[in-house]
């Protein structure tokens, strides 16, 4: 009985994770309650509107969202269009439907010899490396950098690439052989030290970014004495 457990639960961790270029694929449209209600009776209004078979339109996720929203997912555009043309008719005033725009997955290259131009970058990547359809491949390098003795590279590009990419663990690039990696982008915010939003949009309360303090807004600098020992509880009163 003890090994049947183990092995469960070896298959069990042995499943891949999903990947973000794996979460991100497909199309999205969200239809949300223009008054809040529950998730169910958005549920039944859609399926009382909608008729998928008749609309020859397939699912690869359904979800429940906040404010009883409900979330579609489809393999392709013209399904999803269908969905908010078909919803929109039926469904009327009572529903906000829109078309969600899905971020593209970006990756991360690790081991480049040269500091190479982004165009250049670019062309090297699709033109030595075998991906089918490179030609209708959305690929844009964000950003690269030195490191200690080599150079990486951010690049934005759509799911499929970017599957193509993990799958093969390593791209040829010039003379040099790179790894690549996921990259998920984090954003923090300089105001508040929330995350997934910038400074500029935020509307919370400014706080300081060591101690989350709202009394000195600023970020400490090392050199203030008084305000660095704040965050160590000493105390000068």
């Amino acid at each position: 009985m003890l090994s049947t457990s183990n092995e469960l639960y070896r298959s069990k961790n042995l499943q891949k994770n999903k990947s973000y270029a794996e979460a991100v694929a497909g199309e999205v449209v969200v239809i949300k309650p223009k008054k809040i209600q529950e998730n169910k009776t958005t549920k039944e209004a859609v399926r009382k509107a909608l008729n998928p078979t008749k609309l020859e339109i397939g699912f690869t996720e359904i979800k429940d969202i906040r404010d009883g929203g409900m979330l579609i997912k489809c393999k392709s555009k013209e399904d999803v269009e269908k969905i908010k043309s078909e919803a929109e008719k039926k469904l009327k005033k009572g529903y906000e439907i829109r078309i969600k725009e899905q971020k593209n997955p970006h990756i991360k290259i690790v081991g480049l010899e040269d500091d190479i131009d982004k165009e250049v970058l670019e062309e090297c990547i699709l033109k030595q490396n075998s991906f089918p359809n490179s030609e209708n491949c959305f690929l844009k390098v964000k950003t690269v950098k030195r490191m200690k003795s080599k150079y990486m590279a951010i690049i934005e590009c759509d799911p499929q690439l970017s599957e193509l990419f993990l799958n093969e663990g390593k791209i040829s690039i010039g003379w040099s052989i790179c790894r690549v990696y996921e990259y998920v982008p984090v954003f923090r915010c300089y105001k508040c030290g929330d995350y997934d939003h910038k400074a500029d949009l935020c509307k919370k309360e400014e706080r300081c970014l060591k101690c989350a303090s709202t009394v000195h807004k600023t970020e400490i600098k090392s050199d203030d004495k008084t305000l660095t020992d704040k965050h160590l509880g000493i105390s000068y009163e």
